[in-house]
């Protein structure tokens, strides 16, 4: 895994954007101090990410072909920071949640695009290894994430955690979009052995 460079882009884009982007424990101090919307706001904030994701997820269960696959998490991953970042700076309600909602619909993309690339391109007998491992990204980055923005939020404040988080989150998407073999990569579709055809990149 370790010197597979798309495998380990994925994870490690899949842990910065859960620890570096996971405010979700500083949304009642947003609810009650920032925006003022009180426990109904609390629980629409609550629910907005979902809401992207459940759009997203929509658009995504429509698409049979996705081309340049690797690009695509890249972008998804850094708009994800940018949107978390607009959040963090944000005292407009309606904008907050409308931030959330499309920090949720990248997230299903890059979510959705990195476990097809980790399955895909993992050989079939180290498949349980590099699964667990991507696992314990997967588990253990949001809980990280929330301590980390508690903690820095009592240092330097919810609006500046949120904020910086978001911006590191867009910063390691562009750093390793100098990664040709992520930035490239293409998926190949499986072709029935008779046809004689190569394989054809989707």
């Amino acid at each position: 895994m370790w010197t597979h460079p798309v495998i380990l882009s994925m994870m490690a884009l899949d842990f910065s954007q859960n620890f570096f982007g996971s405010g979700r424990a500083l949304l009642p101090i947003y609810a009650r101090d920032i925006l003022g919307v009180g426990p109904q706001g609390l629980g629409l904030l609550y629910s907005a990410t979902s809401a992207g994701a459940l759009v997203m997820g929509t658009v995504m269960s429509v698409r049979t072909q996705v081309r340049r696959p690797g690009a695509w998490v890249l972008v998804s991953v850094g708009m994800y920071g940018v949107f978390t970042t607009f959040f963090g700076i944000s005292h407009l309600f309606w904008f907050s949640f409308l931030m959330l909602a499309a920090a949720g619909a990248a997230n299903t993309v890059s979510f959705v695009l990195r476990n097809t690339i980790n399955q895909l391109v993992t050989p079939d007998e180290i498949r349980g290894r590099v699964t667990s491992v991507n696992s314990m990204f997967t588990n253990t980055g949001p809980q990280l994430g929330q301590f980390e923005a508690g903690a820095l939020a009592s240092a330097i404040g919810p609006v500046g955690t949120t904020a910086v988080g978001g911006l590191l989150v867009t910063s390691i998407a562009a750093g390793l979009a100098v990664v040709a073999s992520v930035r490239r990569f293409e998926v190949r579709e499986s072709v029935p052995a008779e046809t004689g055809e190569a394989p054809a990149r989707v």
